[in-house]
């Protein structure tokens, strides 16, 4: 008899096969308490830039997740921004960021997660679609400037 985690699957494509998606990342993986059904949520980059966050939903323990069963979770579409505020002329430029001054880079809020529990899925995320203005401070090097602010959602989301 073997034991749990003894022998292994081949791997499953969860993410459909959209051509107007270039990336699918940073996964969670949730599993109801009968291993029925297998929940994953991973964020989508589509060919303009924006983002999203999806789940997709297997009801065979994980064997198959079509296409039909797979749920958009944001309400929202984000772009991916700078994680850094540029002081400076780009595309080469000094940027600050909590860290002061590093190299620049952009965020995605690799942040998230996914539970399955009385018959409902949660799924909590960061995500940019909100923006924020610095207070003036002649001092701050980016003052007055606007810049997308980093929020946590959560939601209950129906598995498909």
């Amino acid at each position: 008899m073997t034991q749990p985690g003894e022998t292994w699957n081949a791997p499953v494509r969860v993410n459909p096969d959209v051509s107007a998606d270039k990336h699918h990342v940073l996964p969670s993986l949730a599993a109801d308490p009968s291993g029925v059904g297998i929940h994953v949520s991973y964020y989508t980059q589509h060919t303009d830039g924006t983002v999203d966050l999806d789940m997709a939903n297997s009801h065979d323990g994980g064997d198959t997740f079509p296409a039909n069963r797979t749920v958009r979770v944001t309400s929202t579409s984000f772009s991916l921004p700078p994680s850094n505020i540029p002081l400076t002329g780009s595309p080469v430029f000094a940027a600050t960021n909590y860290d002061r001054l590093i190299a620049v880079c952009y965020s995605l809020g690799e942040y998230q997660g996914i539970a399955s529990a009385n018959g409902a899925v949660y799924d909590a995320w960061g995500d940019m679609r909100n923006k924020l203005t610095e207070p003036t401070d002649p001092l701050d090097p980016i003052s007055g400037q606007m810049h997308t602010e980093e929020d946590v959602f959560f939601q209950t989301v129906k598995a498909q």
